[in-house]
């Protein structure tokens, strides 16, 4: 068997594939972790002991910090501090994270802030019109009210291990008295601290200072610390891409049964010779099975080289995407054995029923002459076991995405119940194949190549080239369904807490020009105004401050969800009030003035109450509009429309621009990157797949050489014989195509129910277009699978073919 080395050629590439896409997972997760620990222990440094706050929003204080540094044989302490700020000063809302400054400050140009309205950036915030001189605004995000502090920038810095969230996040260092009165909580998350002393002594005497309020680790327990940490999110990782790397294999595995049922159907009569002349069934089952690994071994050590490649072009990638992450590829033993081990061990697995099929041909019948392939018949046990298999599996699918679970617990019976029933569909596949077939046949498409390639397909439905499609197939049109699904329902989720584009605002009232500037911006399809009215709502006898915001007219044409603006009118208020039930009477007052008004109950407690603009005329004549409430032009960019609109307020101080449209766009951005990614990820199982087409119908050629011979000689013509091959591969990946995208719909929408079910009211959403994508390249890539198998089918000679015995 092994002379008939081109035979292997589908096994090869099966597995190079299957083995370098588990290689490099393995090795890119290895390496994005070697980067994650090279760079937390670097923080660490040269340090003795390192100091933790236990809670993020309780700082070490300023008077723990130094008091650890008069401990006797403590040389030098590091503190450090990451604070949430937001950024105003260029018209919009931008965040910024807000450090301690270094205590060597590695200056790339400028100098050190030092007075308290003096700050240093890193070179992201610099580009961002934040260069030396630029005068930045900003304020603490945990601080209700705050009042935004301007600081001039000194120094642009390029910062180290210890005071950097992210080298391409927008980063900003100051004193630490300064960073103290912005957050409103001075002191340090960490401190560092040096020591001549050992470790464990430091240790002791500093956790003496600090007592329950932080943790005390030595440098060493502090890496260690820090390692597990990160390894926590790595498995999840790992576990995510391993999952495709074994999508991968499996349909690897499927193409390898079938390029060994291949050879042994091709090497029948060698086989037979050989067991007539002496040889056992043993050494038959161990010639195959030796091929099997030598295969597997140079296909799997190909594949682990490869790996190397892709591994390192997806670190560049990273890199150039702006990912702090280097292109330094870890390759570790581990990485490298385990892809190999797995793909041999895959190989030989997958070639064990060929190997014993084998051994079952009995040496004198394997010499005569076989005159057709046997037509394989589909056993009831198979439909009863996957008709069982698939009605169980669909009925936990339901169950989790309507029952009353939390999300952990739908997500496991979802998962569990959709690989039972799609276990059931593999096992009724050949039933599929035939009976679709069947119905396609009737439709007499295609001519006589047309009616041969349906003949064939009926004759051997057990080909698992469809299933190792049809997997694929499924995936891709369950996450395609799951993503659309997660979109519509984030985005009406998101509408009902954020029903408008953009809010503009400032510290006091808005004057008209502010907001003529904002109503003739580019971009900008409505504005309405709100004028927000502290006021005191009574309701059963009870009284509660509330904030009423009383909105222009336009408010209805503006506001993406119309449930926020559903009832209101001049004797009703929107809003939700604790205890209040809807339909109940309110009574607002705003200083001397009162009114009565009817609730409509929407929302979540707390977040004020809207009334119309005649109302809130009523309850404060003289108030001014603090916000103004802006909708977008549908179809419009929504960042440049943001953009554009800060630029008109920019002549405008204080008045900023935070725009939930832009969080939209940025989520839809996000959720599009992670269904490519998955996507692509798929597209491997896909093009393996690709390869048992190819080999499927190779050996449709090899066991159907004397029929192809007497229809060539009855007339078919070699353009014929090439059409029946590509009829059969285009209604094999039709069928998957049609079966898988049917079968990833459902998937799709009971995932999207079980995953996003308890969190929010689901918008189910099918992207249809993206469906038509799918079958079409599926078809598409099945009938390229056939040209090869159709130019050889094509080449047999009539006499030739006809004269085998």
């Amino acid at each position: 068997m092994i002379h008939e080395h081109r035979r292997l050629v589908p096994t090869m590439i099966a597995i190079i594939i299957g083995v370098a896409f588990a290689a490099s997972t393995l090795m890119l997760m290895d390496s994005v972790k070697a980067f994650t620990l090279r760079t937390q222990a670097a923080a660490v440094g040269d340090a003795t002991a390192v100091v933790t706050s236990k809670n993020a929003s309780k700082p070490i204080a300023p008077a723990t910090v130094n008091t650890i540094a008069t401990i006797s044989g403590i040389t030098t302490v590091e503190q450090t501090r990451d604070v949430s700020l937001q950024r105003t000063d260029n018209g919009r809302a931008n965040y910024v994270n807000g450090h301690l400054l270094p205590a060597h400050p590695r200056l790339i140009k400028g100098r050190a802030p030092l007075k308290p309205n003096e700050v240093a950036v890193n070179q992201t915030t610099a580009d961002n019109n934040a260069g030396i001189g630029a005068r930045i605004t900003v304020n603490a995000l945990s601080r209700d009210n705050a009042k935004p502090v301007t600081l001039t920038v000194v120094g642009v810095l390029n910062p180290d291990a210890r005071t950097t969230t992210n080298p391409t996040s927008a980063e900003i260092y100051l004193p630490a008295t300064s960073l103290g009165l912005i957050s409103g909580r001075p002191g340090a998350d960490t401190v560092y601290v040096n020591s001549d002393r050992p470790a464990q002594q430091v240790v002791q005497d500093v956790s003496k200072v600090v007592g329950t309020t932080a943790t005390v680790r030595t440098a060493d327990d502090e890496r260690t610390h820090q390692a597990e940490q990160a390894s926590q999110g790595f498995t999840v990782m790992t576990a995510f891409m391993g999952a495709f790397a074994v999508i991968a294999l499996a349909v690897a595995a499927m193409v390898i049964v079938n390029t060994f049922t291949i050879l042994v159907a091709q090497r029948t009569r060698a086989l037979a010779l050989a067991r007539c002349i002496g040889a056992t069934r043993k050494q038959v089952r161990r010639s195959v099975l030796g091929e099997a690994l030598v295969a597997g071994l140079i296909g799997s050590a190909i594949g682990t080289a490869l790996g190397i490649g892709v591994t390192q072009l997806m670190l560049m990638g990273l890199k150039a995407a702006g990912s702090p992450i280097d292109t330094s590829i870890s390759i570790t033993v581990r990485s490298c054995i385990i892809p190999i081990l797995v793909g041999v061990v895959v190989t030989a697995l997958a070639a064990l029923r060929p190997a014993l099929r084998a051994t079952k041909v009995a040496p004198v019948a394997a010499l005569q002459p076989v005159i057709e392939p046997p037509t394989r018949r589909i056993g009831r046990i198979r439909i009863v076991l996957g008709a069982l298999l698939f009605g169980v599996g669909t009925a936990l699918v339901i169950i989790a995405a309507t029952g009353d679970m939390t999300t952990k617990n739908a997500v496991m019976c979802g998962t569990g119940g959709g690989f039972i029933s799609f276990a059931g569909v593999l096992v009724l596949a050949p039933v599929l194949i035939g009976s679709l077939s069947r119905a396609i046949g009737s439709a007499r498409f295609g001519g006589v190549p047309g009616e041969l390639a349906v003949e064939n397909i009926q004759r051997n439905p057990r080909a698992t080239t469809a299933s190792a499609l049809l997997i694929g197939v499924t995936l891709i049109a369950t996450v395609a369904t799951g993503a659309a699904t997660g979109r519509a329902s984030i985005d009406t989720m998101m509408n009902g807490h954020f029903p408008v584009d953009a809010t503009v605002s400032a510290q006091g009232p808005l004057d008209a020009a502010t907001i003529h500037d904002v109503e003739k911006s580019d971009g900008v399809s409505r504005v309405a105004t709100v004028t927000t009215i502290p006021g005191i709502v009574e309701a059963g006898g009870d009284a509660t401050k509330v904030d009423i915001q009383s909105v222009s007219a336009t408010f209805r044409d503006v506001v993406r969800d119309d449930s926020a603006v559903q009832g209101l009118d001049d004797n009703h208020a929107v809003g939700a009030l604790p205890g209040v039930d809807d339909g109940s009477t309110i009574t607002i007052t705003v200083g001397r003035k009162k009114t009565n008004l009817t609730l409509v109950r929407h929302g979540e407690d707390g977040q004020g109450l809207i009334v119309t603009q005649k109302v809130g005329a009523t309850l404060a004549p003289h108030a001014k509009p603090t916000q103004v409430q802006v909708r977008y032009k549908d179809g419009t960019d929504q960042s440049t429309v943001t953009q554009t609109l800060s630029r008109s307020i920019s002549t405008h101080p204080g008045v900023t621009v935070a725009s939930t449209a832009d969080q939209k766009a940025q989520l839809d951005k996000v959720i599009g990157i992670m269904l490519g990614m998955v996507v692509g990820l798929l597209v491997i199982s896909v093009i393996i797949a690709m390869v048992g087409v190819a080999n499927t119908l190779g050996l449709s050629v090899v066991e159907r050489t004397r029929e192809i011979g007497l229809l060539r000689a009855l007339g078919l013509t070699r353009r014929q014989v090439q059409s029946m091959f590509g009829m059969e591969a285009l209604i094999l990946s039709g069928i998957s195509a049609i079966v898988g995208i049917a079968l990833g719909i459902g998937y799709g929408i009971a995932g999207s129910h079980a995953l996003y079910g308890p969190l929010m009211a689901v918008q189910t959403s099918v992207p249809w277009l993206q469906m038509l994508i799918i079958a079409v390249i599926a078809m598409l890539s099945g009938w390229l699978a056939s040209v090869i198998p159709g130019r050889r089918g094509a080449t047999i000679k009539p006499a030739v073919a006809l004269a085998e015995e």
